[in-house]
């Protein structure tokens, strides 16, 4: 790939990650435009077109990070030929990387990219039913999921949370699994305690977290560029 391969970018940011394995940390945010899936619960619609986003060399992308951490979304950061290029220039300065995608899409490319094993986290949502986008699912992406990822179910209802752990059951991940309420949909304490009696019918709940995204906490749930 070129180094002035072009993406179309939403939008570029510093804030805190709201959520994941880097919750809290000072990031770069770096939304592509565009993504292959319409989940009825989105709260990006701002990005699902590439109208809505700007070309940008990716070299000038490398160029506006200003942190060691970058967290690269979108949209869907994969529907882009050219995002493993910026993913692998940003590692080639020691930057560290987490790419979050919606699960439709192959990873084998950033796995592939040097130093993907010491600058590279994965965060790979598996779309429940009430996403309604759950037949796109790429299931070799979950099968290639390592312990430093992290495989995330977005819950709507608690249709979707039993179904989140017969997915569970099947893939027996190596990575951390982490539960997001959908903002509004289903109360935080519902994860929890589905999490405790897991725990109590005897199941290893030792890499399972209960997630709240902290920019909708901190901020305006609509607010963007925080």
């Amino acid at each position: 790939m070129a180094q002035d391969a072009t993406l179309v970018v939403n939008e570029i940011f510093v804030s805190i990650d709201g959520e994941g394995k880097t919750a809290g940390m000072l990031t770069t945010f770096v939304r592509l435009a565009g993504c292959n899936l319409r989940c009825a619960w989105c709260d990006t619609a701002y990005a699902l077109k590439k109208e809505q986003g700007t070309p940008m060399a990716v070299s000038d992308v490398v160029a506006a990070v200003t942190t060691r951490s970058v967290t690269l979304t979108g949209g869907e950061p994969l529907e882009q030929s050219a995002a493993p290029e910026l993913v692998r220039q940003l590692m080639a300065k020691g930057i560290d990387v987490n790419v979050e995608t919606n699960g439709s899409r192959d990873t084998a490319p950033l796995l592939a990219l040097p130093q993907a094993d010491s600058h590279l986290i994965i965060t790979l949502d598996w779309k429940l039913p009430a996403s309604r986008m759950e037949a796109q699912m790429h299931r070799p992406s979950f099968a290639a999921l390592r312990e430093q990822d992290v495989l995330k179910f977005v819950v709507a209802s608690v249709a979707d949370l039993e179904r989140a752990y017969a997915v569970l059951d099947e893939l027996q991940p190596r990575s951390l699994v982490y539960f997001s309420p959908v903002f509004g949909a289903i109360e935080p304490v519902v994860l929890v305690n589905a999490l405790r009696s897991r725990h109590e019918s005897g199941h290893d709940v030792s890499r399972l977290r209960v997630q709240l995204q902290l920019h909708k906490i901190i901020w305006h749930p609509e607010e963007r560029g925080v």
